[in-house]
């Protein structure tokens, strides 16, 4: 249990004193972390952290999945790293009969197709939006650098879908996690 001006709160919860972070920063660092930051991160397992946001809308009537102009490239410092993937975006089908589906590739469309993660169900009317996230953990099993792609269709060639409608702000981030 920590020592110095803290103590228990009515929960049983240590409460740290102002002494008593400069004491666990001392600590932490003595156990060898460059920084408390450092320390909190090696603690945690994530190694790196990235992202990217749009609020332009992009358009497709393909059944191919089209990216939606959401990537970021990450170069995993081991092989045994895995990287989590976190994605949101909307999606609107502009005709009856119409579904969008969404998925991450590995590399660009053209590369590992990690599953289709969401799609904006047919509701019988057009112009319907729903919001869809993407959780997911891949093992690229590289250092080299690798590239997450948000990616989206119609599933009805002669209608066409958006992705990130409305100005809403779609993004990705991507995650490196100790193996």
């Amino acid at each position: 249990m920590p020592t110095g001006p803290g103590g228990l709160d009515s929960n049983g919860i240590w409460q740290f004193g102002e002494d008593d972070s400069e004491a666990l920063a001392s600590d932490l660092l003595n156990l060898g972390m460059a920084s408390v930051s450092d320390a909190f991160t090696n603690l945690a397992g994530i190694l790196q952290v990235l992202s990217a946001t749009i609020s332009t809308a992009a358009s497709t009537s393909s059944t191919s999945f089209q990216p939606t102009g959401l990537a970021v490239t990450i170069t995993p410092s081991a092989t045994s790293s895995k990287v989590l993937i976190l994605a949101h975006t909307n999606l609107r089908n502009n005709n009856v009969g119409t579904k969008a589906e969404i998925t991450v590739f590995r590399g660009t469309t053209s590369g590992t197709d990690l599953g289709a993660f969401g799609f904006q169900a047919n509701t019988g009317t057009g112009n319907s939006t729903s919001i869809n996230h993407v959780n997911f953990l891949d093992s690229p099993s590289t250092t080299s650098p690798t590239t997450y792609t948000l990616a989206f269709r119609s599933t009805n060639g002669s209608h066409s879908v958006v992705s990130q409608v409305d100005d809403a702000q779609g993004s990705i981030t991507i995650m490196e996690i100790a193996g």
